[in-house]
């Protein structure tokens, strides 16, 4: 009866949702605990093992959907705009943006942890920062409702996080000239913190409006300091080009003419 009960279940599964072998393992799994909860329970009383057999499989449907969800839910895809790559997730290594000091006002200074290069924060509606670790950039009364990153240098990557007081949205302008509005991760929870990540060649500045306003602003680190230095790749096929070009001139070159006196 158990094995039976237990086949009809995993067989009303749709052949689609079971995609990857991750789904069948997990599949299986669940199974399986469902054998050992039954053996452990329905042993008990003859006349309670149909009802036993019941409860725990109707508890492993509902495992089992969830988990199917969860994996077949899709994810949110980045955002490009001119070769800037827009993300959320959690935060590797990277090269903190540290305070001044402690700091009030339209502009605030900061600077790159490693090396010491300078990072300018400003907004028209002023600013404050404390301490002398990692920047934690607070509004001056109110909320931060627009807010600028100036680099000394140029990053190849850059993540930042924003604490709102409410849901909401948020532009985003890199180096001036590509803004990212009204774009699908261009969003902001209320219910913790609000993580991005954001990669392209040679960011420099950044600038954000928030409707509404954000409590904070922070995290701000910097990875693959942006030298313009052309990738191997790229010097291997100058390299080869320069050599076919060489060869072709070679060939082009006028036969060398002799003479012979008689």
């Amino acid at each position: 009866m158990i094995n039976a009960a237990l086949a009809e279940l995993s067989s009303g599964i749709p052949p689609e949702s079971l995609k990857s072998m991750i789904e069948v393992e997990r599949l299986g799994g669940l199974l399986y605990a469902g054998r050992l909860h039954i053996a452990a329970y329905g042993a008990i009383d003859s006349n309670s093992e149909e009802l036993t057999m019941t409860h725990t499989l109707k508890m492993m449907a509902m495992a089992l959907s969830c988990s199917l969800a969860a994996i077949s839910a899709p994810a949110l895809a980045a955002d490009v705009i001119d070769g800037f790559t827009l993300d959320t997730g959690t935060f590797g290594t990277g090269y903190g943006v540290h305070s001044d000091g402690t700091q009030a006002g339209s502009t605030l200074n900061a600077h790159v942890n490693i090396d010491g290069s300078a990072v300018t924060f400003g907004s028209t509606g002023g600013l404050t920062m404390t301490g002398s670790g990692e920047a934690t950039v607070y509004p001056d009364g109110g909320t931060i409702e627009d807010l600028t990153v100036d680099f000394a240098k140029s990053w190849n990557k850059i993540t930042f996080s924003f604490d709102g007081e409410s849901d909401g949205i948020f532009t985003m302008l890199v180096n001036g000239t590509s803004l990212f509005d009204g774009c699908t991760l261009c969003t902001l929870d209320a219910n913790g913190q609000n993580k991005f990540t954001l990669t392209g060649n040679g960011i420099n500045s950044l600038a954000f409006t928030f409707d509404p306003g954000i409590a904070t602003a922070k995290q701000f680190r910097v990875d693959g300091v942006f030298t313009g230095v052309p990738e191997p790749k790229t010097w291997a096929m100058m390299i080869l080009g320069i050599g076919f070009a060489g060869a072709a001139m070679r060939r082009r070159q006028s036969p060398t003419v002799s003479y012979k006196f008689a």
